[in-house]
């Protein structure tokens, strides 16, 4: 539903609701055949006590003391006005609209036949008072729900609102996090293939501008696509096979080509960064897997890598500052529609992640 519509649906349920107030009795008086309107006449003039009794309820008493807290002055202040609308409409009942020779005799004959059956007449002003104020309190009572009822939902809205605000400036900062990290690191690896190849570090340093850029400006995005995401993922497992010896055995599936569909950035580089950076060994052999999976709404990655030198069975090593983010910025774009299962023994540190969108 559009805003335009939203903003004037309650005023159109308020038309609707008296409509119906309005029209009812004219049909039931239409289906009943009563040509006397005396009645109809002050069922009306105590429809429109009961309308000021409403408003005044919805759109000035609840905001101003019951929002406030201030309960007792509601009350007080809805009972003095209840009050003042009986005998408004009494008296104007009475004067405006009095009862026709015809209503008077009715009224007459109805309560003969009703002493003639044992039934005692009825006192009227009692019977009119406590019918009024049961409605003016069912009117007033409804006022007031539908004021709390329509507060919370703003409230619930503007609550909404604020998480939603909250949770698109933390992921904001997880993502700044990532392009100094990621920027670091690529750095520390380019400055180390300068002394042993002069030209493939300047071919590094032309690969990053370009990863760079997608850091700086695409990555800036809320979601960009898959098919972006795997293409810088390829761009940077290319610039860090520049420095990798033959020792290292690389092996990358990653889908061609990739969907297009909306997907959030940087999601997947920190476990890459993470098995370059832990499980190349130049000394030894040494291994990264890199999977790619898209299967109907499903997106499984996996990565895996040696742990050359390490005899640990404690992930916590590896596990870093990009590591982290990751699980926060998991938490908060895909709950409960994620698995992170991060494992590691005496030769392999494997990760293995399913997104569902």
């Amino acid at each position: 539903m559009a805003a335009g519509e939203k903003k004037y649906l309650p005023i159109l349920l308020h038309i609707a609701a008296w409509s119906i107030l309005v029209i009812l009795p004219l049909y039931l008086n239409w289906v009943t055949n009563r040509a006397e309107t005396t009645f109809l006449k002050r069922h009306y003039l105590n429809l429109v006590g009961y309308a000021v009794l409403f408003y005044l309820s919805y759109l000035w008493l609840t905001r101003k003391l019951l929002f406030k807290g201030k309960w007792y002055l509601y009350l007080l202040a809805v009972t003095a006005l209840m009050v003042i609308m009986f005998f408004a409409t009494e008296y104007g009942g009475e004067h405006l609209f009095p009862q026709t020779p015809g209503e008077i005799e009715f009224r007459k004959a109805f309560d003969d036949f009703m002493q003639s059956h044992g039934i005692p007449k009825r006192p009227e002003f009692p019977f009119r008072a406590v019918n009024y104020f049961f409605t003016a309190f069912f009117f007033v009572g409804f006022s007031a729900g539908l004021r709390l009822l329509e507060r919370y939902k703003t409230n619930e809205r503007i609550r909404k609102e604020l998480e939603k605000d909250r949770i698109q400036a933390e992921l904001v900062m997880l993502k700044n996090q990532i392009s100094p990290h990621f920027f670091f690191n690529t750095m520390n690896n380019i400055y180390s293939l300068i002394e042993i190849d002069t030209e493939a570090a300047r071919t590094a340093v032309h690969r990053l501008s370009g990863l760079m850029r997608y850091l700086l400006y695409e990555s800036e995005q809320e979601d960009v696509t898959l098919k972006d995401e795997v293409n810088f993922i390829r761009n940077y497992i290319d610039l860090m096979k520049l420095r990798l010896s033959k020792k290292v055995q690389l092996e990358i599936n990653l889908p061609e080509p990739a969907p297009g569909r909306p997907f959030p950035p940087l999601l997947f580089i920190p476990f890459i960064e993470n098995a370059f950076k832990h499980g190349v060994s130049y000394q030894e052999n040494s291994f990264i897997r890199i999977h790619l999976q898209i299967i109907d709404n499903k997106v499984v990655f996996l990565c895996e890598n040696s742990v050359p030198g390490r005899q640990t069975t404690d992930a916590s090593e590896l596990n870093g500052i990009g590591l982290e983010n990751v699980r926060k910025r998991l938490q908060i774009l895909f709950p409960e529609k994620h698995n992170l299962l991060i494992s590691m023994n005496s030769d392999t540190y494997s990760v293995r992640l399913e997104i569902v969108q």
